[in-house]
């Protein structure tokens, strides 16, 4: 398979790195949940070449994962805002940081999250929305869609 056959494939994991599976649009993604939404502060935080982040926030603008808004008071400035459906790669965003803490930090953690209703220090976890209970590796399993299968 090539790599610009992944949005085409019949997996929704190849789907969506088709997307987001090249590591800087992941670390753009990063910087987004941080607030930032400007090119020169994007450029700033990662050292990303100029014509390189260009062609990343494009294509998140043109999968809809970003909107580009005109600053209001410079026309030339933009800022890149996530959509709902950027805000919704969230959960997968956090997923990596809790399993790089776990596995690829030296001490402690650098970043923690914290639940601001409460303000603890929280580690997301995967419940079953019927039961509440945690999802371990060992209770899940993948199956077809049936459906899908049907129609294919």
């Amino acid at each position: 398979m090539k790599w610009q056959d992944l949005s085409s494939e019949p997996c929704s994991v190849a789907r969506t790195l088709s997307i987001i599976g090249e590591r800087w649009t992941v670390l753009l993604l990063r910087e987004c949940f941080r607030k930032v939404s400007r090119f020169d502060e994007f450029e700033a935080s990662l050292g990303i070449p100029r014509a390189l982040l260009a062609r990343r926030l494009k294509s998140l603008v043109e999968q809809g994962i970003l909107s580009k808004h005109q600053d209001q008071n410079h026309a030339r400035r933009f800022d890149y805002v996530l959509t709902d459906k950027g805000w919704e790669l969230r959960p997968v965003i956090l997923t990596m940081l809790v399993w790089g803490d776990k596995h690829m930090a030296d001490g402690d953690p650098p970043m923690l999250i914290k639940h601001k209703p409460c303000n603890h220090i929280i580690t997301p976890e995967l419940h079953c929305p019927e039961c509440q209970t945690p999802i371990l590796n060992s209770d899940i399993r993948v199956v077809r869609n049936r459906k899908m299968a049907a129609d294919g």
